[in-house]
C-alpha cells in the first residue's frame, strides 16, 4: 500500500504526540542491539560511531540490528575502495569498475543513512531537532578515508 510512511512512535513522543492518539508502550523504547562479531574493524568502529546518536534519539531497536549491519558493511566497502583508488591509476582497466562500483556504494550509504535518520536532510524531516555539528555523514567519512 503507498502513501507516507507511518511515523515511529520514539518521534510522535519527540513532537509530543500531536495527534494525540495511544502510543503503544512496545515500541517507545530504546535498547542497544549486539554487534556482530563477523564486523570488519572498519565496520565495528562505524557502529560504535553511529550507536550513541541513535540511542539519544531512542531511535534503536533490537530488531534493527540487520540495517544497521548493512550500512556500516557498506560503509566499510567503500572506505576500502577508496584507498583502492588511491592506488589504482585512471589508465588501469580497472579503474572504471572500481569507480563505478564506488559510486553505486555511496548511493546505498545515502539510503541506508537517511533510513537510519544519520543525514541533516532525514533528521529534519524526522523533526528530532538534534543540534548538529554542521558536518554531514559522508563529509566525515571521506575525511577518515582520506587521511
Amino acid at each position: 500500500m503507498r502513501g507516507r510512511k507511518t511515523t515511529p512512535t520514539y518521534l510522535k513522543v519527540l513532537r509530543g504526540n500531536p495527534g494525540g492518539r495511544h502510543l503503544p508502550e512496545s515500541d517507545s523504547g530504546s535498547k542497544l542491539p549486539d554487534k556482530p562479531g563477523f564486523l570488519s574493524p572498519i565496520a565495528a568502529e562505524e557502529w560504535d560511531r553511529i550507536i550513541p546518536g541513535l540511542l539519544s534519539l531512542k531511535a534503536v531497536r533490537p530488531a534493527d540490528r540487520a540495517i544497521i549491519v548493512v550500512y556500516c558493511k557498506l560503509v566499510s566497502q567503500w572506505m576500502e575502495l577508496v584507498q583502492i583508488l588511491k592506488e589504482v591509476t585512471p589508465s588501469n582497466p580497472e579503474w572504471r569498475k572500481i569507480v563505478s562500483t564506488r559510486n553505486g556504494i555511496e548511493v546505498q550509504i545515502r539510503t541506508y543513512a537517511s533510513e537510519l535518520g544519520l543525514t541533516q536532510a532525514a533528521r529534519q524531516r524526522l523533526g528530532t531537532h538534534q543540534q548538529d555539528d554542521g558536518i554531514d555523514l559522508l563529509d566525515k567519512i571521506m575525511e577518515k578515508a582520506n587521511s
